[in-house]
């Protein structure tokens, strides 16, 4: 049947699989990268165990864990963070969580 490679199927499925990875990976990076600001040890950073913990849940290599949380070297740019509450309408809120980095930068 023409159309029906199973070699394409795969590559198609893979894709979108890596993809998935790939957005998780990037999301549990940001965090250790954040969470390593305030100190880059675990035992005393609270923050930067748990986020560490969340990239073991989505099967980040420990030994990039361990470079991202050297990367951020503590206290070298100032973060805040913001959270926002906004009503909608009578029955909802939203609720607006930002990390800002730089004056330019932010991360949600």
């Amino acid at each position: 049947m023409a159309g029906h490679s199973k070699w394409h199927n795969i590559m198609h499925r893979k894709g979108r699989q890596d993809a998935k990875r790939g957005k998780a990976f990037t999301k549990a990076a940001k965090e250790i990268i954040l969470a390593a600001k305030g100190g880059g040890d675990p035992e005393s950073n609270a923050r930067l165990r748990a986020a560490i913990q969340a990239a073991k849940a989505v099967n980040l290599p420990r030994t990039k864990s361990k470079t991202l949380s050297r990367k951020a070297p503590a206290n070298s740019t100032v973060v805040k963070s913001l959270k926002l509450f906004t009503k909608v309408t009578v029955l909802q809120v939203l609720l607006c969580s930002l990390t800002l980095l730089q004056i330019t930068k932010t991360a949600q």
